[in-house]
């Protein structure tokens, strides 16, 4: 009986130990695929580097209360605090994706989000700011459902391809381009605009002569500006590498494709318009790239993203005219009257006050044949301005002098 009782007591601990060897083989092969995967996606799958950094231009900055040397480059981490101390100092922040954020001498800020996606369709960018002032260059699209977001002073900036200063110090705001929607505690909204300087203290828009003379650090916006332009040297480099296959995506004929691979499509195509998204019409070919890129993201996009592509076409007009680079207008234009997109509002202002002397011959002729484009895209009332063509006439005359005046007789004969 007892040797019965002894083998089936061996015979349950050796049943034990085979269940047991057999769970701590699935939790080796568990770890051991996940330590793979993520080997895989990180090192070996292409795709985007999902690391931040943060360097120093010059003097010295913190990063979580140790001391860190000139020019080296640290890789972030959520909940990471960045503070710079000395005066002249400088760190800058390279968010995956090339934006930027930079903090002047005496400031400090924590990471709070850092996530992107493989495909760049989402990302997820958000910084406090505890001390003095930063200032944020962000390079790319951001879909819907993706932000980058500042905090300070129980207030949130939300902001999307748009360069701004945050100065606690003095009080403001400061959109240099595009805008900023900025949720106070109570949650209300504010849309600041750029050159419309905004007190965050008081919560009301400054006048920009009050904001130059008093408020505004020069230096700080001197520096930065320099920096922005440099770094879009740099971009602009290494993009040239990749320019042919870029082209070819960019002139893919949407209508072709198999509807399966439509959504592999969009992927690609957001993607590499990412690349795009910082350069503007000086930028010429990478311009004229990313602009068709543009229309076929709009194509290929959902309902609940059509509307924020097309508001993105404002700010390429609004680049157009205020750069009198008015030989991408029609181009632009055509996309949007071809495809239906409405904007009518949002860009009518700009291109009603193109200054026509800075236009050649060549390209008024152009925007005298493409009038009925220029109709059908902006929602002109025809009628009424032919109705008031003598008032209409002379302010025109006052503003561009007589060398156009037979341009705008052949608009509206």
């Amino acid at each position: 009986m007892q040797k019965i009782q002894s083998d089936f007591s061996s015979k349950e601990n050796k049943n034990k130990s085979i269940i047991k060897n057999k769970f701590i083989f699935i939790i080796i092969v568990l770890i051991v695929s996940i330590v793979i995967g993520v080997i895989y996606t990180w090192f070996l799958k292409p795709g985007v580097d999902r690391n931040s950094y943060v360097s120093l231009v010059e003097w010295e900055w913190y990063l979580n209360d140790s001391n860190l040397v000139v020019w080296d480059k640290e890789s972030l981490s959520v909940w990471d605090v960045i503070k710079t101390t000395k005066e002249n100092s400088l760190a800058i922040i390279e968010w995956w994706d090339w934006s930027v954020t930079r903090l002047w001498w005496n400031t400090e800020i924590q990471v709070n989000e850092l996530f992107v996606s493989q495909s760049k369709d989402r990302l997820n960018i958000a910084f406090s700011l505890f001390s003095w002032k930063t200032w944020s260059n962000v390079l790319s699209y951001i879909p819907w459902d993706s932000y980058f977001k500042q905090s300070f002073m129980d207030m949130e900036a939300a902001v999307r391809w748009t360069v701004y200063n945050v100065d606690l110090d003095n009080n403001y705001l400061y959109v240099i381009d595009h805008s900023v929607e900025l949720i106070d505690s109570f949650w209300k909204t504010y849309s600041i605009n750029e050159k419309e300087p905004f007190d965050i203290k008081n919560f009301s828009f400054i006048k920009l002569e009050e904001f130059i003379s008093s408020y505004k650090d020069s230096l700080f916006e001197q520096v930065n500006r320099k920096l922005d332009s440099e770094l879009i040297k740099l971009l602009k480099n290494n993009i040239n590498e990749k320019l042919t296959q870029i082209s070819e995506l960019a002139t893919v004929e949407i209508w072709e494709i198999d509807p399966a691979k439509k959504e592999e499509l969009y992927n690609n195509v957001l993607s590499t318009y990412q690349d795009l998204n910082k350069f503007s019409s000086e930028d010429g070919i990478l311009f004229e790239i990313k602009m068709d890129l543009k229309e076929k993201l709009y194509l290929l996009s959902d309902w609940t993203e059509k509307d924020l592509v097309a508001q993105s076409f404002v700010y390429d007009v609004k680049d157009v005219t205020d750069s009198n680079n008015y030989e991408y207008l029609n181009d632009i234009l055509s996309k949007l009257n071809e495809n239906n997109i409405n904007v009518n509002d949002s860009i009518k202002n700009y291109v009603e006050n193109i200054n026509y002397d800075n236009i050649s011959p060549e390209l008024r002729n152009s925007l005298q044949n493409n009038y009925e484009t220029l109709v059908n895209t902006l929602n002109i009332d025809t009628e009424s301005i032919i109705n008031n063509a003598n008032e209409v006439k002379d302010n025109f005359k006052q503003s561009f002098g007589g060398s156009i005046m037979n341009l705008f007789k052949n608009l509206f004969n």
